[in-house]
């Protein structure tokens, strides 16, 4: 039988440390990886491909994207993203 894990909201950054339009990479505590954004507007997102944190943020059809560093497709950060929140200032991602 395989035990799920409980969602829960884990802690990752401050929101004032996230640099706007600059990805940083996340190591999860079940040791998945994740890219987090902020964007201009304050906007958070997360995505499970870490590798994006080296991309360029952008915006396509006045949607927030990020360019991938290895083959330059735009991806779409809220399509794309896990859940994402802010609670009195720390960027927390929903796991599990």
């Amino acid at each position: 039988m395989t035990v799920l894990a409980e969602p829960t909201w884990y802690p990752v950054s401050s929101f004032a440390a996230l640099l706007p339009e600059r990805g940083v990479p996340v190591l999860l505590p079940s040791g998945g990886e994740v890219a987090v954004f902020r964007t201009y507007r304050g906007a958070v997102y997360a995505l499970t491909d870490h590798t994006l944190y080296r991309g360029v943020v952008g915006q396509v059809d006045n949607r927030p994207v990020v360019y991938s560093p290895v083959t330059g497709e735009a991806i779409d950060l809220a399509e794309g993203s896990l859940e994402v929140r802010v609670t009195d200032g720390m960027v927390e991602i929903l796991t599990g």
